[in-house]
């Protein structure tokens, strides 16, 4: 757990030197909230910058090669995902600022770049757990669903994404949810961890540490009066 915490301590730290700076960056490149014309009570939210994802993404990229190894498959899927959504996201916002527009990546762009993260982490996932094997928290239970285990992972992905998508664009909204989520996520890993190999559940664990961290960071510039949109 100490380890755990340090991971949480270093991520908030990268973050909070970094947040200045990306902020002056994206300022320079004017990365500026564009707001739907007939959404009138959020019009006093255009020019906020946006793009501020950068905040707690950096530090999960700069710690993942102090605790991803071959051991490690699932976890090694779940950061490469990340990376793979966040690299999404930075094209729908760099077309926005581009086109100085709401209209980033359109509908079915956004459900076709999703959806081809979530065939390839679904497929990744289920040669690297062909039992398709889930764990039930609080019944101590395990459930092989075998080949059904990849069209569930494909939704999960795809809702998730979606969920944070539509949540972002409200003063720490996204942030919050995404930070209690992360917590959540770690309390959960622990209670089931007898299930799961040491490296994975101990990985698993710090990586959702390392999000809360950074996400604690970025929730200083995020809250009401945000400074930076997700």
């Amino acid at each position: 757990m100490k380890s755990i915490l340090l991971y949480f301590l270093i991520s908030f730290a990268i973050a909070f030197v970094l947040a200045p700076f990306i902020l002056w960056f994206l300022k320079r490149l004017r990365a500026r909230q564009e707001i739907l014309h007939y959404v009138d009570w959020h019009q006093k939210k255009a020019g906020t910058a946006t793009m501020g994802g950068w905040i707690f993404i950096f530090p999960l990229v700069a710690l993942a090669g102090f605790i991803l190894s071959p051991t490690t498959p699932l976890a090694n899927i779940a950061v490469i995902a990340a990376i793979g959504y966040g690299l999404l996201g930075f094209l729908d916002d760099f077309i926005k600022i581009r086109g100085k527009k709401n209209m980033g990546l359109r509908a079915y762009q956004k459900i076709i770049g999703q959806g081809g993260i979530a065939v390839l982490v679904s497929v990744f996932y289920y040669l690297a757990n062909t039992d398709g094997r889930i764990l039930i928290p609080f019944f101590n239970m395990t459930w092989d669903m075998g080949f059904w285990i990849l069209p569930l992972t494909f939704i999960v992905l795809v809702a998730t994404t979606n969920s944070v998508n539509l949540t972002d664009g409200v003063d720490g909204l996204a942030g919050s949810v995404s930070f209690v989520y992360f917590a959540l996520i770690a309390v959960m890993i622990a209670l089931v961890s007898g299930f799961l190999p040491i490296a994975e559940s101990q990985t698993f664990m710090t990586i959702a540490a390392i999000s809360c961290g950074g996400l604690l960071c970025f929730l200083l510039y995020n809250s009401n009066k945000a400074k930076v949109f997700m």
